[in-house]
C-alpha cells in the first residue's frame, strides 16, 4: 500500500495515517492451510495468479465483502460473496 501511495505523492505522514486507518477498521487474518487450499481453488476457477489467489483466499475466509486492489480485476465478484475494487 506505502508504494501505491508514495508513487501518487503521499507524504510519510499521510502513509502513517492511512496504515493506522487501516488497522483500526480492517481484520488481520493469520495464514492457514484452509487459505492455501481456498487459494489452490480460486486460483484454478479464476484464473488468477498465485500471490492474488492468496490473498483473495484470505479475503474469503476473513469473510470480507470488498477486497481493494489496484492489480486485480476491477468489479469480479468471487463465490457471490466477495468484489474486488479499485479504490486508487
Amino acid at each position: 500500500m506505502a508504494s501505491i501511495l508514495l508513487k501518487n505523492g503521499f507524504t510519510e505522514e499521510e502513509i502513517k495515517e492511512n496504515i493506522d486507518y487501516l488497522f483500526r477498521v480492517c481484520t488481520l487474518q493469520n495464514f492457514t492451510k484452509e487459505i492455501v487450499l481456498t487459494a489452490s481453488f480460486i486460483r484454478e476457477k479464476y484464473s488468477i495468479s498465485y500471490w492474488d489467489s492468496i490473498i483473495v483466499g484470505s479475503a474469503l475466509i476473513a469473510k470480507c465483502d470488498i477486497l481493494v486492489s489496484e492489480d486485480m480485476q476491477k468489479d469480479l465478484l468471487i463465490e457471490s460473496k466477495l468484489i474486488i475494487k479499485n479504490i486508487f
